[in-house]
């Protein structure tokens, strides 16, 4: 039986006001609509920058009767808000397995395709092989064919996609080990096989193959690094510049799990002013993995803070190509929209094309919007973008001041001025925009 009282009274003792979780709505609530509360909370509490205190809540509520697995769930989230990543993985993996509710497997599912944790998808595609289907083995012969031609991010979106369905099978993981290989990820690729191998793969074929691509992945020096040979680079750098490390403890087993700490340790070192050395070691990573979007990230803004913005967004606009649905993507698009002139203005075209696009009811927004230009930078593309508002909006005239948003902005527009505060460049002189 669920103890509200101890619930009510640990958040009382934690003096948190609580949103969902009130006395009064609980008591009238029935079965499911307590737990419903109570996830609400606990997910609130955590997104609230309060993770620890959201642990502890769920920890108590599954020691007082509280049983559903969507506790499981916000308990792993949280894990991963408090950089426990591994405990959340394992976490996920179990409720994938083990639970019956649709609704719950395919948001571990999704949580293991955006964190990349192949080899716990490997160990679903195992224990959870589907049926065949015609449209199951229709989409197998899709990937197979992107896979000879090399296309691997298609392909990696195809198995995404088989996967999300809660669709599994043993190929499913030995395609996306390729695609990783073809996408120079050695260590994932390595990883998904020595799953995979693990298990029980019936089918012989399948298991010769996955056998020799991981013999493959292990025979070729070139994609990867022993583990020895970085740990000794990384003292090097260490000592270099009189770093006692923080996340790195030398005891790593592997170059996956060291590249991880790498990471961590880099931005330690940039937070603490040797952005030099948390660059260092992140090229480091790089070598071992070049396609680490984390490590990728992390440069970037290392990068910045060293005044070299022409690599740091060249980086950015890698991220956002090769990495589109990874958390990585939202800061390298931040970083853009903050240092990357040229992205910042072509973003405001963009929009201002939209909303022209949408007939009168829109243009005084897309007027607006082009103006907000102006404080990044003028450009020919403004003039014409201007223009073709103009004419749009039947406005006659060199100085069309019957148009009231036009007022304040065309003085500016037709300035030949220096914008952007330094990064502006020269411009030809506008030409008068007149109704033809």
């Amino acid at each position: 039986m669920k103890n509200l009282a101890t619930i009510h009274r640990f958040l009382a003792e934690k003096s948190w006001t609580s949103r969902f979780w009130i006395e009064a709505d609980v008591a009238s609530a029935d079965a499911g609509r307590v737990d419903l509360l109570l996830l609400k909370e606990v997910a609130l509490i955590r997104d609230s920058g309060h993770p620890q205190l959201s642990l502890d809540l769920i920890e108590l509520a599954r020691n007082n009767g509280f049983n559903t697995p969507w506790l499981l769930d916000n308990q792993a989230r949280a894990h991963i808000r408090l950089s426990e990543n591994s405990m959340a993985y394992q976490i996920w993996r179990g409720l994938l397995v083990s639970s019956d509710d649709m609704a719950l497997r395919q948001s571990c599912v999704r949580a293991l395709l955006n964190f990349k944790v192949f080899d716990a998808l490997a160990h679903a595609d195992l224990q959870l092989q589907s049926e065949s289907t015609e449209a199951f083995q229709s989409a197998l012969t899709i990937a197979a064919d992107l896979m000879k031609k090399k296309e691997w991010a298609a392909l990696q979106a195809v198995l995404a996609s088989l996967t999300q369905q809660l669709l599994f099978h043993p190929t499913i993981s030995y395609y996306r080990a390729v695609a990783c290989l073809g996408a120079a990820q050695a260590s994932d690729c390595l990883m998904i096989c020595d799953v995979l191998l693990a298990g029980p793969v019936d089918d012989s074929e399948l298991k010769q193959r996955i056998t020799e691509l991981a013999d493959s992945v292990r025979s070729d020096r070139s994609l990867h690094y022993d583990i020895d040979e970085y740990q000794s680079k990384l003292k090097v750098y260490f000592q270099e510049f009189g770093w006692r490390p923080v996340v790195v403890t030398g005891r790593e087993q592997s170059v996956a799990v060291l590249a991880k700490s790498v990471v961590k340790e880099a931005i330690y070192a940039r937070d603490s002013g040797l952005t030099q050395m948390s660059l260092s070691i992140l090229n480091l990573t790089l070598l071992f993995d070049s396609n680490n979007p984390w490590a990728l990230e992390n440069k970037a803004r290392a990068l910045c803070l060293l005044g070299d913005y022409h690599e740091a967004m060249d980086i950015c606009r890698d991220i956002l190509r090769t990495h589109a649905k990874h958390r990585a993507k939202d800061s390298a698009l931040s970083m853009l929209e903050k240092y990357d002139r040229n992205y910042k203005l072509s973003s405001i075209y963009a929009d201002v094309e939209r909303l022209a696009s949408l007939g009168s009811a829109q243009r005084q927004e897309a007027f607006v919007k082009l103006q907000t230009s102006f404080a990044v930078g003028y450009t020919p593309e403004a003039a014409r973008l201007m223009k073709q508002l103009i004419q749009a909006d039947s406005i006659e005239g060199d100085l069309p001041t019957s148009h009231p948003l036009l007022k304040d902005v065309w003085p500016d527009l037709k300035a030949n001025t220096e914008v952007n505060r330094g990064l502006s460049l020269s411009l030809e002189p506008l030409m008068p925009l007149t109704k033809p």
